[in-house]
C-alpha cells in the first residue's frame, strides 16, 4: 500500500473533509500556501490501483492512518523521498515497484522537482565540455560501447537540465520544512502502530539535496530508522562528510551510499554546474569513488558508511535508478535478461535493506565475497559486485558478456599515491 504526502499543489484541497484526487490532479508546482501547522503539505491514502489519492485535512491525519488495515503494519515499511524531473504519475510508478517487488508498504514523499515544461535545448553548445567531462571525469574508467550509450543518454537528458534543474533545486531548498513535517507525522502516527517493526528510508537523486537541506536546516530528523540509503545522491561528494554523518544519530542500523561512475544522469548535473553554473568540487556523491578528483579531497568516511558501488555490475551500465531495476542471474543470456535488469545479487541486497531485515548479507571481511557482493580491501567500507563487466576488447569471447572478479581488478582510489623519497636511493 501508499501513503502519499506532498506539498505540491493540488486540484482538489481537503478542507472540512477528505477529497479525492486523480493522479493527474496533483499538480507540478510547489504549495506556498500554509496552513496551521506551518507547512504546505497533504496526506493521502492511495486506492490499490494507484489511479488516485484521499487527501485528508491537515491536523485530520489519525483519520488516515485509522483508515489503514491492521495487517498492513505488521510489514515493513519504507519511506522514499524521489529526486529530479518527476511529475506525480512517476514518483507512484516508483512506489509501486517498491511495493510488488520488495514486498514493503511505501511513504512517499512527493516534492515538486519538474517545475517547469521541457524547453528545446541545442546541446551542441556544450560538445565541448562534454569532451571535457568524459577526458577529466571518465578518462580509463569506461568500457568502449559503454561510453557510447553513456554520451547518448547525456546528451537527451542535458536538454531538460537546461530549464528545470536550478528552479527543481529551489523546490528542494524550499521543501525541507515541510519534509520535516511529513516526518514527524509518521513518527506520532505511524510508527507506534509498527508495534517495533523497524522503518527504512531510500533517498534517490536530488532527493539527497532536500535532505541535506533538511539536516542542516533543522538540526537533524524528528524520527529513527533502521536504515537510510543515500541511492545516486545528486550533492556534492567533497563536503559530504559535513552532514551526512549526521544521519547516524536516526537509525539504528546503517547507512548507504549507492555508487556508479557512468550514471549520465549525475554527470548530466556535473557538467550543468561544473560549465553552466560555474561552480567548483561538483563531483556528484552518486559518483564519486576516488578520494582526490580534480585534486580535491573528498573526505570518504570510515566506519559510518557503506559505500555501495555498483559501476560495471552486470546490466547497471548508464542507469541512474538502479533501485527501481529488476534482479536476474548473472548467468542468464544478456539479450533477453530486459533493459531494466541488473543483477540479482543487487537487487536482493537493495530489498533487504528497504524492508530493514536483521542482516542486510554482506561480506564482513575486506577481500571477502558472499551472496554475491565484495568487500574492498580499503580504508572506507566499499563493496562492488562479485562479478562486474569486463572490457570488450579484453574479453576472448566477444559474442558473450565476459566477467571478471571484482576483488582481482580494483585499484584502490583511497590509497595515497607512493611518492618517491630521494634520501633514500643510493
Amino acid at each position: 500500500m501508499l501513503i502519499y504526502i506532498t506539498n505540491r499543489k493540488l486540484t482538489n484541497i481537503p478542507k472540512d473533509a477528505s477529497a479525492f484526487n486523480t493522479i493527474d490532479e496533483v499538480g507540478i508546482k510547489l504549495n506556498k500556501k500554509r496552513n496551521a501547522s506551518g507547512d504546505a503539505i497533504f496526506c493521502g491514502i492511495s486506492n490499490k490501483s494507484y489511479t488516485k489519492v484521499e487527501f485528508f485535512p491537515r491536523g485530520k491525519e489519525l483519520d488516515l492512518f485509522d483508515k489503514v488495515d491492521v495487517g498492513e503494519y505488521s510489514k515493513p515499511w519504507l519511506v522514499l523521498l524521489h529526486g529530479y524531473h518527476q511529475d506525480a504519475k512517476e514518483t507512484i510508478a516508483k512506489a509501486k515497484f517498491l511495493v510488488d517487488n520488495h514486498g514493503v508498504n511505501v511513504v512517499l514523499f512527493s516534492w515538486p522537482s519538474r517545475p517547469n515544461p521541457v524547453k528545446s535545448f541545442n546541446t551542441k553548445s556544450l560538445e565541448d565540455y562534454i569532451k571535457d567531462y568524459i577526458k577529466s571525469v571518465l578518462f580509463k574508467f569506461g568500457r568502449p560501447s559503454l561510453l557510447t550509450l553513456f554520451v547518448g543518454e547525456l546528451k537527451k537528458w542535458l536538454e531538460d537540465y537546461v530549464s528545470n534543474y536550478v528552479p527543481a533545486r529551489n523546490n528542494a531548498e524550499a521543501s525541507a520544512g515541510d519534509f520535516y513535517s511529513a516526518l514527524s507525522i509518521l513518527n506520532e502516527h505511524l510508527l507506534p502502530r509498527l508495534q517495533g517493526k523497524k522503518i527504512s528510508m531510500v533517498v534517490h537523486s536530488m532527493g539527497n539535496y532536500l535532505l541535506e537541506n533538511t539536516i542542516i536546516n533543522k538540526n537533524g530528523l524528528p524520527i529513527t530508522f533502521k536504515n537510510i540509503i543515500l541511492h545516486q545522491a545528486d550533492v556534492n561528494s567533497s563536503n559530504h562528510a559535513n552532514w551526512t554523518p549526521r544521519l547516524s544519530n536516526h537509525i539504528t542500523n546503517k547507512l548507504y551510499v549507492t555508487i556508479n561512475i557512468f550514471d549520465y544522469v549525475l554527470a548530466a548535473s556535473n557538467i550543468l554546474h561544473r560549465y553552466k553554473l560555474n561552480k567548483k568540487n561538483v563531483e556528484r556523491l552518486g559518483q564519486s569513488v576516488r578520494i582526490k578528483p580534480d585534486g580535491v579531497y573528498q573526505g570518504y568516511i570510515h566506519n559510518i558508511v557503506d559505500y555501495l558501488d555498483f559501476t560495471d555490475g552486470y546490466g547497471v551500465d548508464e542507469k541512474h535508478e538502479i533501485f527501481t531495476c529488476k534482479g536476474v542471474s548473472i548467468d542468464n543470456n544478456w539479450i533477453s535478461a530486459g533493459k531494466n535488469n541488473i543483477d540479482i545479487s543487487i537487487f536482493n541486497l537493495l530489498g533487504k535493506i528497504f524492508r530493514s531485515e536483521t542482516k542486510d548479507g554482506l561480506p564482513t571481511k575486506k577481500g571477502g565475497a558472499l551472496n554475491g557482493i565484495s568487500k574492498m580491501k580499503t580504508l572506507p567500507n566499499v563493496f562492488k559486485p562479485e562479478w562486474i563487466v569486463e572490457d570488450e576488447s579484453l574479453s576472448e569471447e566477444h559474442e558473450d558478456i565476459s566477467f571478471i572478479y571484482s576483488l582481482e581488478h580494483f585499484t584502490d582510489p583511497y590509497k595515497p599515491e607512493h611518492v618517491d623519497d630521494p634520501d633514500l636511493d643510493d
